[in-house]
This record gives structure tokens, sequence and C-alpha cells, in this order.
């Protein structure tokens, strides 16, 4: 059984632990039909949790292996309480 975009809103209201979405752009933007509506309903989902976080890195998909000093930077300001701001990464 899939869960409703109703039951996935509840779901992500619910959780506690601190969560960052790494998005890769243009990532998979070339290859994934409504890329731009996929990222948005991601984030919309996530957006009512204050745990979550969400920070765009320069790159393809495999981001972390292409631009990986970025990512790392990106990872430790979010272990580290920092800004995920695009000035700071």
């Amino acid at each position: 059984m899939y869960m409703t975009k109703e039951m996935n809103a509840e779901f992500a209201k619910c959780w506690k632990t601190p969560i960052i979405f790494i998005q890769a752009e243009p990532g998979l933007r070339s290859v994934t039909p409504n890329y731009d509506k996929v990222i948005a309903e991601g984030k919309a989902l996530c957006s009512s949790n204050e745990n979550f976080s969400s920070v765009v890195v320069p790159g393809p998909h495999h981001v972390h292996l292409t631009n990986s000093e970025r990512v790392a930077q990106v990872i430790q300001n979010f272990f580290q309480g920092q800004s995920l701001e695009e000035d700071n990464v």
C-alpha cells in the first residue's frame, strides 16, 4: 500500500531528528520528468517540521563524489549547528 500525500505530511510532522536534504543542481533535472515539481513537493512536505533543513550544492546527481569537499562542508556545518546558507558553505 502506498502512503497518500496527507499520510506523508503527518508522518513528516512527527520527525524529531534533525534532517538535511542536500539537493544537487542540476542533479537529475535533465532526466527526471517534472523535476521542479518533485523537489518542491518534497520540500513542502518537510517545511512543516523545524528539524528539516535543505541546501543546494552545484553538481550532478552524484554531487557527493564530484564536489565532495563542498558536500562535506555542508554536512560539517549541519552537525555543528551552523548556517547552511550558500555563503557559509
